[in-house]
């Protein structure tokens, strides 16, 4: 074997062993990418909660100042009436 194919079987190498780094560098980016979509998720899904329970109080609040001022008893039906 002369020199010339002593460096093409070392270029072939180094080729194969770009493509291994750069299906890891892929899979390294791939892992970090699901790990911060569930953690958005996870974030979003404890934002809507928070906005749901605040909602919930202010229904709450308005409804009873309601109560108060026309100084109505609570029923159902006046529940439903309000909402």
């Amino acid at each position: 074997m002369g020199p010339t194919t002593e460096r093409q079987d070392i270029r072939s190498d180094v080729s194969g062993f770009i493509l291994i780094e750069v299906i890891s560098i892929l899979s390294v980016l791939m892992i970090i990418s699901l790990i911060a979509v569930l953690s958005v998720r996870g974030i979003v899904a404890k934002a809507e909660s928070d906005v749901c329970e605040v909602n919930r109080l202010e229904v709450e609040r308005m409804y009873e100042a309601q109560l108060d001022l026309n100084e109505i008893e609570h029923s159902d039906t006046v529940f439903e009436q309000y909402i």
